[in-house]
């Protein structure tokens, strides 16, 4: 069960507009403090006792953990959605707020995950507390837009994947370089042409239709109105989608 707004203007093809509420609304602040924001890549473990929890993080301040500075006590398990385990991957997306301070106001993030599983007797380096026949985590981006997401999407699979074929998690070098090339595309000129270009990847309008048929048409009025809606689905990524 999700419950999402949908507001127009996502400036995204590839992903609902359901996916990021009040995305319109802090468009402007958040344009604003683009340069500000450094991306953030995490990674969310599924522990047998504790259940999500986050692991670790790379972009963020040494010693300092952006969950807790902002209030994020749900990014786990909006990282980790429940039935992931049924899965060979999957993906889930949501918003986070920034909390504000004395250089910065009050501003929506964006995040997206990348959740797979490995069968723990693959394991390299077998952790003493894995206890469970299968180990489960999740890579997570937290970006102050969601223009490129469609690309993004794709590149974090193909992350993903090759950090679980390593068999080995605590080699987190894929994951470092990973977001240090996310600074690196945030920071480059010419950045607003490339996630123009990259804005389309992922939409199939065809499916969209499809699964709503004539129910497309009032979707779209309640992308003018903004209401709130709720849907429901077993598969996280499509009900994002």
């Amino acid at each position: 069960m999700s419950l999402t707004d949908i507001s127009p203007g996502t400036g995204d093809p590839s992903l609902s507009p359901n996916a990021f509420p009040q995305l319109q609304t802090t468009s402007a602040t958040s344009s604003a403090h683009d340069q500000d924001f450094t991306p953030l890549v995490s990674v969310v473990d599924f522990h047998h006792v504790r259940g999500p929890e986050v692991e670790f993080w790379f972009g963020a301040p040494e010693n300092s953990d952006p969950a807790i500075e902002n209030d994020w006590p749900l990014l786990p398990f909006m990282a980790l959605s429940d039935g992931a385990h049924a899965s060979t991957q999957e993906f889930s997306y949501f918003t986070l707020l920034r909390k504000a301070n004395p250089s910065q106001t009050v501003t929506s993030l964006f995040g997206i995950a990348c959740s797979r599983q490995i069968d723990a007797s693959m394991l390299i380096n077998r952790p003493h507390d894995v206890t469970r026949s299968t180990v489960q985590k999740a890579v997570v981006v937290i970006a102050d837009s969601p223009q490129s997401f469609g690309m993004l999407r794709e590149r974090l699979s193909v992350v993903t994947t090759a950090w679980f074929t390593q068999r080995d998690f605590k080699d987190t070098e894929i994951l470092k370089r990973f977001q240090e090339s996310l600074l690196e595309e945030k920071e480059r000129t010419g950045i607003e042409a490339e996630r123009e270009r990259e804005a389309y990847p992922g939409l199939s309008l065809r499916e969209l239709v499809r699964q709503f048929r004539w129910q497309t048409l009032v979707l779209f009025k309640c992308c003018l109105l903004q209401p709130k809606m709720l849907f429901f689905g077993s598969k996280c990524e499509k009900l994002c989608m």
